[in-house]
């Protein structure tokens, strides 16, 4: 309470009188301005206040701290005084229009401290108008972001250099292909003959050797090449009308050969009737070859089952192939792997077959190009079955 007292005289008589005034609301109010005033002083984010005309007019604790000014430093001083030389008109044309039209702004800059050096700093400005609607002053909060500018930069770096180095790996590849391919052409057109035409029986066999250790070469060879091909977003996917009699003749023909000598029953069960099917033989081939090849490769007791269909993949016409086996199956924990690059489910210089962990990636990104899927079920120890479905397409249609 506040009070005043008095003395009040008149012709006969001396009177006192008091005045009592309740200024506890008054109080309270002081009180919660100190206790503002407080937070701003100590708060974590830089402040300034600044007139209708960005006239700095406060700056807190953080600020100091964080740009190297005193109060008596900018006090006066335009907002300018922060802004990075020959920027402030561009960076800043922007900003003033958002106030006028928001009263607010919020973004990322880059200002300068006292000692001329370089910050990035995430801002929030706000505009406080009078009753009137006319502007008394800006308030803008910043938080110095440099490192984390930093990090996202170096990020954008890595990740440009990365892109850039596979795609110096790929145009490499793609431009080598010939030069690495035809060696071996030479190399197996030379060991077949010698196969063939030499009567001792031993240098007959070194020639088979020469013949299929370059043969699996070249697979590998034609592997990493393919992967190269799929790197190219611009890949030339080839739509042309595919003979599926043929395709999947050379395809059963080349693996019928090797399950049979394994003991394998191999049952082919195929009905394409009636359909005019528009697809990249080549991708084609490389996948249903390749996981027929493995069904083969991983049975060694029992049989390999091939059945294929017309079908209507989503409302399109399309094939179905589904390529079972009764081999090694695979364990329902590391059904994810085999479709990642060089992985295998038995790994490592003790694992129980050959081969680069490519053929299965590659086959399901060559699917994907043609938008198709394929499928897995597999029990470890029982067997496995794949299922693509492939969509036909228009002809020289671009995915």
């Amino acid at each position: 309470m506040k009070h005043y007292t008095g003395l009040f005289k008149t012709d006969d008589k001396a009177l006192i009188y008091a005045i009592i005034t309740d200024i506890s609301e008054r109080v309270a109010n002081d009180k919660r301005m100190q206790l503002f005033a407080f937070a701003i002083e100590e708060s974590p984010v830089a402040i300034m206040i600044s007139s209708a005309d960005f006239n700095i007019q406060y700056v807190n604790k953080k600020f100091s701290e964080l740009y190297g000014y005193d109060y008596a430093d900018v006090f006066g001083q335009h907002v300018s005084i922060l802004s990075v030389p020959d920027a402030y008109e561009t960076q800043y044309s922007g900003i003033r229009e958002s106030l006028e039209n928001n009263d607010g702004w919020i973004g990322t800059v880059q200002l300068k401290r006292k000692n001329e050096k370089l910050l990035w700093a995430d801002v929030v400005m706000s505009v406080h108008r009078n009753v009137s609607g006319n502007v008394q002053m800006h308030i803008t909060y910043s938080l110095d972001v440099s490192d984390r500018v930093k990090m996202v930069q170096e990020l954008i770096d890595a990740k440009n250099k990365a892109e850039e180095m596979v795609k110096l790996k790929s145009d490499f590849l793609a431009a080598m292909s010939h030069e690495l391919r035809t060696p071996f052409i030479g190399i197996m057109g030379s060991a077949e003959v010698l196969r063939d035409e030499l009567e001792n029986e031993d240098l007959s066999e070194f020639a088979d050797i020469i013949f299929t250790s370059a043969k699996r070469m070249q697979t590998t060879l034609e592997k990493i090449l393919l992967i190269s091909d799929l790197d190219h977003t611009d890949t030339n996917i080839r739509f042309r009308k595919v003979d599926l009699r043929s395709v999947f003749s050379k395809i059963i023909s080349e693996n019928r050969t090797i399950a049979e000598h394994k003991g394998l029953t191999f049952e082919v069960n195929l009905n394409f009737e009636g359909i005019e099917f528009i697809s990249d033989q080549d991708y084609l081939l490389y996948t249903v070859g390749n996981i027929i090849q493995n069904a083969v490769i991983y049975t060694q007791v029992g049989k390999v089952k091939i059945t294929g269909e017309a079908i209507k993949v989503n409302s399109e016409s399309g094939i179905s192939i589904t390529v079972s086996d009764t081999g090694i199956g695979i364990p329902e924990d590391k059904q994810h792997l085999i479709w990642e690059e060089f992985r295998q489910i038995s790994e490592g210089q003790t694992r129980n077959y050959e081969g680069t962990g490519l053929g299965l990636a590659i086959a399901k990104r060559c699917i994907e190009k043609l938008k198709g899927t394929i499928s897995l079920k597999s029990t470890y120890g029982v067997g496995s079955e794949f299922t693509i479905k492939i969509p036909s397409h228009e002809l020289d249609e671009v995915v």
